[in-house]
């Protein structure tokens, strides 16, 4: 049995979180298409552009949940709705 820790994403956790994103573009066969970056994503996360959880077993990356809230422009920032990305567990 895994003993898997799921915590919020931080600042800290964005080089986990890239390598599972090449991972997947590597895998949907689309890997040239990324262009973010480590420093770019904690940036990111740090200005709370983007939110998520990542999963760990052990001291390993095993999964993670990025999103982002929608943004209107009659309403301004809507939290009643939000973009899910990056959903997945990787091996």
């Amino acid at each position: 049995m895994k003993n898997f820790t799921i915590v919020e994403v931080t600042p800290d956790h964005a080089e986990y979180l890239i390598s599972m994103i090449h991972e997947l573009a590597e895998f949907e066969k689309m890997k040239s298409s990324v262009i973010n970056t480590t420093e770019k994503l904690k940036e990111d996360i740090a200005k709370k552009a983007v939110h998520g959880f990542i999963a760990f077993d052990g001291e390993e990356a095993a999964g993670m949940n990025l999103f982002y809230y929608a943004y209107s422009t009659w309403v301004g920032q809507n939290f009643k709705f939000l973009r899910l990305e990056g959903l997945g567990t990787f091996s």
